[in-house]
Order: C-alpha cells, then sequence, then structure tokens
C-alpha cells in the first residue's frame, strides 16, 4: 500500500507524539544529569515527508517489518567509554526491542562508531495518544542513538556524503578509491581521538595516584561532573595514615561509581562524596567509613515547530474537599484567622514579585496580562476565598488556575480546592496533577479531616467489630477520599507484601489506608463481591459513594508482577514490586482525584 504524506498527517497525531517525544527526552536527560557523565541530547519526531519516502520504499508493512524511529533520541558522549555504561543504564530503565544496531569495522574499511537501540514506548507516555491505534505500519517504539562528540558530525557527512545514493546523478566516489581511503583514514583518526583521550586521563590519574594528589585522581579516574574541591579533614587523615589505601579506590570502575550515583537523588558530586558512595559500595573500609558521617547524603530541549493557533482546552489538575480538624484549645476564630495567614502567606509568595500586596494579610485584588489574584477575606463569617491565575513559565500557552475555599460548617471550618489546566498543549498525565504547596501546611497546622482524621494512620482490621466500622465508613456518602485496603494473613506489617509505611507515606494526602487481617477475609470478601481466598496479598480500592466505579481490585499475583515500564528506580534498593505498585496505585488515585473529585 502507498502512503503519501496526506496520508500520514492523517493517521498521526503529530501535536501527541511531540508530546511525547519531548516528556522522554526530560526524563532521560534528568537521569543522565544525575550520573555526572558529560553528555548532551537531542531529539525529533519524524515529519511526515519523511515518513512517506521510507513507506515508499516497500520494505515496511502492516504484519511485516515496521518503521522503529518515529521518534528518534540522540544522546552524544564526550567519552568513548560511556557509550557502553549509557547501554546499560537504558536497558534497565526501558524495555528494549531486538539487540543493538553497532557499527562493525574490518582492517580495511572504518566506519564511525555508534550504537542504536530499540525500545517500546512506556505505556504512561503512549497515554498522552489519545487514539488507540493507527492503522500505519509503524511500531509504537521510539530508537536512541549513541554516539561520541568525535563523531556527532561525522554522522551527518557520512549519511548525506558517503552512503546515501541517488540514482539521477550517480554513486558520489565511484572511481575514487584512493579519496574514499583517506575518508577511511579521517575515521581512523576520529577514532584514535576517542582511545586516546581516554587513556591519557587514565595515565594522568595514576600519576596523581603516585603522588598523592588524591583529588585530582578522582577527578581524572572518573572524569564526571563534580565540584572542584579538597577532600573532607577526616576523610585526608585516614588516607595520609595509610598511602596504600587510595589504590583501592582507584581501581574502581567508571561503571560501578555511575550505577551508584543513580541510587541518589540529585547528589551535589564532590571527590568526599565519591569517597564515601565507593566505599559503602566497594571498598567497605571501616576507617573511612567513620570519616565520612559528616557527608550530606541523598540516597533515595524543546522542539521548534511552526503551528498556527491552536484550541484552549482545560483540564482538571486537583480536587481537596475536606474538613479541617478543630484543636480544642483554639476557638473558631483563631483557627480561621489561622486559616487566612496560611492562605495570603501562600498568594504572597506567588504573586509578590507581580504585584504590589501589603506584607500583613488583608482583601486584595489585582491583575495584569498573565495574572489574576483575588483573596476575600469575612471574619464575621469566617469566610475566606482566593482565586489565583499565572501563567506556566515552562511551557507557553498554559494556564494554571486555582480555586479556593474556606467556610464555617456546622462549627468547624470545610476547606475546598480546585486546580484547574487551560492549555494548548498534550500535558503529560504525571505533569497535570498539581498540589498546590498551600496543602502541606494546612494538614500540618490544621489537620485534616474526611469522617476521620487524614494524618497517614493505617488502620488494622482484626475483629469482626473493627470490620463493620470500616464497611460503614466505606458506605458513608459523606466520605471524600478513596480507602486502600491492603489484605494480609498475619498482622505483621513489616512482612506484608507491600511495605505499609511506605504505601501510607505515599497516599498520605490523598486516601485511608486499612490494614484487614485473615481474621476477617470472609466478611470482607462478601463485602467486596470477592472469594475469601482470593484476598490474602490483595489490595482493594474502594472509589467515593458518587464515583464512576465503587472498587478496583488487584490480586496477589498483580501486584507482585507489578512493574515498571519507564524504571527510573531501577537502582534503587529494595523490591522493584513494592516500589511499582505503590507507583501504580498513586498514579491511579492521583487521577481519580482529577477526574472524579
Amino acid at each position: 500500500m502507498m502512503y503519501d504524506e496526506k496520508d500520514i498527517e492523517g493517521g498521526l497525531n503529530f501535536d501527541n507524539l511531540k508530546a511525547i517525544c519531548s516528556q522522554l527526552t526530560k526524563e532521560i536527560k534528568g537521569i543522565f544529569e544525575g550520573t555526572g557523565m558529560y553528555f548532551q541530547i537531542l531529539s525529533r519526531v519524524k515529519e511526515a515527508k519523511s515518513i512517506a519516502s521510507k513507506l515508499a520504499s516497500g520494505n515496511y508493512e502492516n504484519g511485516g517489518k515496521k518503521i522503529q524511529d518515529l521518534i528518534g533520541i540522540r544522546i552524544v558522549l564526550y567519552y568513548f567509554d560511556d557509550i557502553n555504561i549509557s547501554k546499560e543504564i537504558l536497558e534497565h530503565i526501558f524495555n528494549r526491542v531486538d539487540e543493538w544496531s553497532e557499527s562493525n569495522n574490518d582492517v580495511d574499511e572504518f566506519k564511525a562508531t555508534k550504537r542504536n537501540g530499540v525500545f517500546k514506548i512506556p505505556k504512561e507516555f503512549m497515554s498522552l495518544y489519545i487514539e488507540e491505534y493507527w492503522e500505519l505500519p509503524i511500531d509504537r517504539t521510539f530508537e536512541i542513538q549513541l554516539r561520541t562528540m568525535s563523531f556527532e558530525g561525522w554522522h551527518e557527512i557520512e549519511h548525506d556524503m558517503r552512503y546515501k545514493k541517488n540514482e539521477d546523478i550517480g554513486d558520489l566516489w565511484q572511481d575514487n578509491y584512493s579519496l574514499s581511503r583517506m575518508m577511511n583514514c579521517v575515521l581512523a583518526n576520529l577514532e584514535l581521538c576517542d582511545w586516546s583521550l581516554v587513556n591519557v586521563f587514565d595515565k594522568l590519574a595514576h600519576n596523581h595516584l603516585e603522588t598523592g594528589k588524591l583529588e585530582l585522581m578522582i577527578k581524572s579516574r572518573f572524569r564526571l561532573r563534580m565540584k572542584d574541591e579538597p577532600l573532607n579533614p577526616e576523610i585526608a587523615e585516614v588516607f595520609a595514615q595509610r598511602p596504600q589505601l587510595a589504590k583501592k579506590f582507584y581501581d574502581c570502575s567508571r561503571q560501578q561509581l555511575i550505577e551508584e550515583l543513580l541510587k541518589h537523588e540529585k547528589p551535589v558530586i564532590t571527590p568526599s562524596y565519591i569517597i564515601r558512595m565507593l566505599n559503602e559500595a566497594v571498598v567497605k573500609d571501616a576507617q573511612i567509613e567513620s570519616a565520612c558521617d559528616g557527608i550530606k547524603w541523598k540516597k533515595s530541549e524543546k522542539v521548534q515547530v511552526r503551528s498556527s493557533c491552536k484550541k484552549v482546552t482545560g483540564h482538571p489538575a486537583f480536587n481537596y474537599d475536606v474538613i479541617l480538624g478543630r484543636d480544642s484549645d483554639r476557638s473558631l476564630d483563631e483557627e480561621w484567622v489561622g486559616v487566612a495567614d496560611v492562605l495570603y502567606g501562600w498568594a504572597y509568595d506567588m504573586f509578590g514579585n507581580v504585584f504590589e500586596m501589603p506584607e500583613e494579610t488583608c482583601d486584595f485584588q489585582s491583575e495584569t496580562p498573565g495574572y489574576k489574584l483575588s483573596v476575600k477575606l469575612n471574619r464575621a463569617k469566617y469566610k475566606t476565598n482566593v482565586y489565583a491565575m499565572y501563567i506556566d513559565l515552562d511551557r507557553t500557552g498554559t494556564m494554571w488556575n486555582v480555586h479556593t475555599e474556606c467556610t464555617e460548617l456546622e462549627g468547624k471550618l470545610h476547606f475546598t480546592v480546585r486546580v484547574e489546566c487551560d492549555s494548548v498543549h498534550v500535558i503529560p498525565e504525571q505533569e497535570l496533577f498539581r498540589k498546590p504547596y498551600f496543602i502541606k501546611e494546612m494538614n500540618t497546622k490544621f489537620g485534616f479531616v474526611d469522617i476521620i482524621k487524614l494524618n497517614g494512620e493505617i488502620h488494622r482490621i482484626k475483629t469482626s467489630e473493627e470490620l463493620e466500622n470500616m464497611k460503614k465508613f466505606v458506605d458513608n456518602i459523606k466520605r471524600k477520599m478513596p480507602v486502600v485496603v491492603v489484605c494480609q494473613d498475619g498482622m505483621e506489617e513489616d512482612k506484608a507484601l507491600i511495605k505499609m509505611s511506605g504505601l501510607s507515606k505515599a497516599i498520605d494526602d490523598y486516601a485511608h489506608l486499612f490494614f484487614a487481617g485473615a481474621e476477617v477475609f470472609e466478611g470482607l470478601a462478601e463485602f467486596a463481591g470477592r472469594k475469601a481466598d482470593e484476598l490474602d496479598g490483595s489490595v482493594i480500592l474502594f472509589w467515593r459513594k458518587d464515583a464512576k466505579m465503587r472498587m478496583s481490585f488487584y490480586s496477589r499475583q498483580q501486584v507482585l508482577n507489578s512493574q515498571f515500564d519507564f524504571n527510573r528506580f531501577v537502582y534503587s534498593n529494595g523490591q522493584i514490586y513494592d516500589k511499582a505498585f505503590r507507583r501504580k496505585i498513586l498514579q491511579i488515585i492521583k487521577t481519580h482525584n482529577r477526574t472524579d473529585g
């Protein structure tokens, strides 16, 4: 079947594909920045003209070979040994399709060093694509190309000036064999430059090791972006007493170090930080461990396109509806004043540089292009209204709207928040959900109540009476937040299939958490419409009474089979299924918060 440009443009949603490409690029860039490696990243969505030309070759068809590089990402590395390290990182994070395509040179021919890998577009990114299927012979994959800086420019020359054939004008190199050989020599020299650069730094590192200049040894041995500062005095003292110890750190590989860095959250890389990291992972010297105690530890390109005007689409981004937990030592008036101060303080922090606002809490209204703020206070009726609108500085064509109200209800303060996003773009799911930071401060100062307190407590159910209370709570029409029930044969939380402390922390502000033992499985199974023998290791999620569905059920096997399509946590410690399922539940709850709030 033949396809022209109009077929391609009609069959693919390029705006959505560019959003997927942008998000993939952003995530990969964030991961690589955490490694300290020197790199650049480029990306593109293949143009309709290029797709049509490729399909016209006749090599692609549905049911057979498909185009795999609809989205292309190129990572340009400064050192050639980072290519294999990058391959390992990417294979752990994404699901690879087929083998890497690599340049293989023989003694008579040189080709530019490159690695091309094809990966599945993760489901969480494909959710940006509205159409579920497309008819074109194009895989839901993206290609990552790994190059060194030496060869980056050469690839364009090679593609257009050496291997690209044109039947109309002939072969550029025909009858010019000697010149073609000279091209090989140029390529060979580029490869020699890559190899020589690494060897120069390895030799430099060894020289600094021999002379005891440990900071310089670390910098030249590991070749990462790091702060140039001396080793901590305690660490330097250990090396001064035991000079031979430095060799153990010199012998650690860059790959070991980079894999350790991936376990840390935005580390500030210094020579001391590297020593502590390698000591914990590889060397394990007791004196160095003691000397490292004071080190702070953090373990844990936009494509320019021509476009016409686009329709603005509104998206719900966050919903909250709770009662504030009254403090018996505080009057309603005092509590209202405290709430007004928190909300006005947030508005002042957000808009103080935009409008001339009084520092003291008061009524305030003003607007200017891209920004609008309204604060209305009624102390007599214990009522506070805040409306804020502001442009997204990171994404053109996007506005955020925050509506907040706190009003007296039956002697307590009723607190609601609604956030909406207006944008001409497709916004990634994980970026669309937006909880204002004043939520955390309000919860800390006043506490939230959704019939019962929302305080991260794990409610244990092991008696029929406790089960009945939970059932009444689930069926209460006034309940606003979902209820998560983890079912486990035995009440030892530390032995639960899912780490309860981690789950509690993840869903603290968004849901109630219950832990049900085998003693109540029969009654709980009947209430949930399941079989009792299905419950052990399962998770039940009860939604609001007025939501689109009553409950969601996740079996033990579904929990154990949880995995990341895009696994940014692969280098962290702990069971992957636990983190994957926790993240899945949190994302489901956040989506529910936006769409059914």
